[in-house]
């Protein structure tokens, strides 16, 4: 879930959180959120800012991909 937008590298999932989640402590961060309710969001924030999204109080699991299974076939 990486994408390049402004010259930036954007990392992107879903973000699970407590009540005292602050949204606006996220977008202090340059993260944008859609809230689905229920302390579930859909976020994007700069990959370079992981490390201070990690450090927010409230949040209570990061998800950014999905398990995939892979099929490898052997030439």
């Amino acid at each position: 879930n990486l994408t390049k937008q402004a010259g930036e590298v954007i990392v992107s999932g879903f973000l699970f959180t407590a009540e005292d989640f602050s949204i606006q402590d996220f977008k202090n961060i340059k993260g944008s959120l859609v809230n689905y309710g229920k302390g579930t969001f859909t976020f994007r924030i700069p990959i370079k800012n992981i490390d201070k999204m990690v450090k927010i109080k409230g949040i209570n699991r990061i998800e950014t991909t999905k398990n995939a299974n892979l099929k490898i076939n052997k030439i």
